[in-house]
């Protein structure tokens, strides 16, 4: 650290006496006064002010404000479209704005329709509920199915020959007969 001869102590700022200085022991009390100042910077020149109330007790100014605000608000309220007669104006005004208002409405309500009532049907193995008794396979069951008829196949196949055999052997037992 390097050495500071001049060094005197934490710095404090000097206190200078003021002698317009005086405290207020009852701020609250005034005297009465007919006008406010505002200074409001704005870029725009439709900002209107009335009806201040500067007061110490709660109760007269909420009765003051619901004599007065509420009956204005309520009146602006009444006085101004509502979003639907907005949205009707502007389309008015550019008709394009008529598809926007369907797509934004129709298309979605399409799609949900579309998506969640189309009546797929149901695979046929979410019908059956799991359970712990063992079950055949369906390919299994399918093979036994094939086995069988290619068995039966089988069987009449050989039960045709055997008639077409004996035919044959009667008829050259016949030919030669004669």
């Amino acid at each position: 650290m390097i050495d500071n001869p001049n060094y005197q102590g934490i710095w404090k700022p000097r206190k200078i006496p003021n002698p317009d200085l005086f405290e207020d022991l009852e701020p609250f009390k005034m005297t009465s006064f007919g006008a406010i100042g505002l200074e409001l910077w704005s870029m725009t020149s439709d900002i209107f002010f009335d009806n201040f109330i500067v007061s110490g007790d709660r109760r007269a100014v909420d009765g003051w404000a619901s004599d007065g605000w509420d009956l204005k608000k309520a009146a602006d309220g009444a006085a101004e479209p509502g979003v639907m007669d907005q949205m009707i104006e502007a389309a008015e005004e550019y008709p394009w704005l008529w598809v926007f208002y369907i797509l934004t409405v129709a298309l979605p309500m399409f799609l949900v329709i579309l998506f969640c009532y189309s009546g797929k049907k149901q695979l046929s193995a979410m019908k059956y509920k799991k359970t712990d008794a063992p079950q055949t396979d369906v390919k299994e069951e399918e093979e036994e199915k094939e086995k069988e008829k290619d068995k039966g196949d089988e069987e009449e196949e050989g039960e045709e020959k055997l008639e077409e055999k004996q035919k044959s052997d009667a008829e050259e037992d016949g030919g030669t007969a004669s």
